[in-house]
């Protein structure tokens, strides 16, 4: 998920007090003067080689995982005053070890306008509300929405801080790892590939058990990590299926090295699906980590079990 760009406070008063030279203060800026438009905003791949251009069978043995960790969420539509939409929900994000929940971070909330709040809180005085600024049925449907969003975000990082630590070993995190993590024992694994962080299809591995290149993703902000990142092959592609196919994205942070990435494709092999497992995902989906959503989603309070 995009974290929010928070703007840096006002630096000083305006209008000054004395006069001030902008005239002076461009042509200072010398060999950095800039023509044409601003940068766009539109994202923008930014990636780079950091081995030969060439997909490599996967020789490592695979990581020693400390934990699994993920979260899961429900959310159910309990009220609508003047058409706007009360929500209860619930979300979860823990670590796994087999079938043993190792440490978790749960939020249980009603979320509705804060023009309902009384009404709500009336209804039952001992769940959370979250009163929400807005006043129309869209904007209250997409603010409950970010709200899910940026608290589930928040859940799995404490969730990460707060899992065990062992020497030699990692919590395998399902997807992207939080570029501001302050412990690098943690390695990510991505279902999704739709970005291109490939040009040259050569460099794509097409046999189980191989990945590609590795790469340097650079900081975007200051104080985040750098991470290394491949594409994992899981299984052979032939020739009806598609370039991504049972392709997966790992990565770890850059002072992890590339040798912790590639334990880490060596475990995302190993810890492949059946395609029979009748997991919807399974193509993709790695068995310890399904494990982990089964076990969080005993958390999830049954009243969800009969809401719509």
């Amino acid at each position: 998920m995009t974290r929010q760009h928070t703007a840096p406070l006002e630096p000083s008063p305006w209008p000054p007090t004395g006069p001030v030279d902008l005239k002076t203060f461009i042509r200072n800026l010398g060999a950095s003067r800039a023509r044409g438009s601003a940068t766009s905003t539109q994202y923008r791949r930014t990636a780079m080689l950091v081995e030969r251009a060439a997909p490599r069978m996967i020789e490592a043995a695979p990581l020693e995982p400390i934990g699994f960790l993920d979260a899961v969420q429900r959310r159910a539509l309990v009220g609508r005053r003047n058409r706007l939409d009360i929500s209860l929900v619930f979300l979860a994000a823990g670590t796994v070890l087999g079938n043993r929940l190792l440490n978790v971070e749960e939020r249980l909330a009603v979320l509705c306008s804060v023009q309902d709040e009384q009404f709500v809180r009336a209804a039952l005085s001992d769940v959370p509300v979250v009163a929400l600024p807005d006043l129309l049925p869209w904007g209250v449907a997409s603010a409950t929405d970010g709200w899910i969003d940026e608290t589930r975000r928040r859940l799995e990082e404490r969730a990460l801080e707060g899992a065990p630590r062992a020497s030699g070993h990692f919590v395998v995190v399902d997807g992207s790892l939080p570029p501001h993590a302050s412990r690098l024992d943690a390695v990510g694994v991505i279902k999704t590939t739709a970005t291109d962080w490939l040009i040259d299809e050569s460099s794509y591995p097409y046999l189980g058990g191989w990945r590609s290149p590795a790469l340097l993703l650079p900081p975007s902000r200051a104080g985040d990590r750098a991470r290394l990142s491949c594409l994992v092959r899981l299984r052979d592609v032939e020739g009806c299926h598609a370039y991504d196919y049972s392709l997966v994205r790992v990565e770890c942070f850059e002072e992890a090295g590339i040798e912790t990435l590639e334990a880490v494709a060596a475990l995302a092999v190993q810890e492949r699906q059946p395609l029979t497992s009748g997991d919807p995902r399974a193509e993709v989906h790695m068995r310890s980590m399904r494990t982990t959503e089964d076990v969080l989603r005993t958390r999830v309070p049954v009243a969800f079990q009969v809401l719509p």
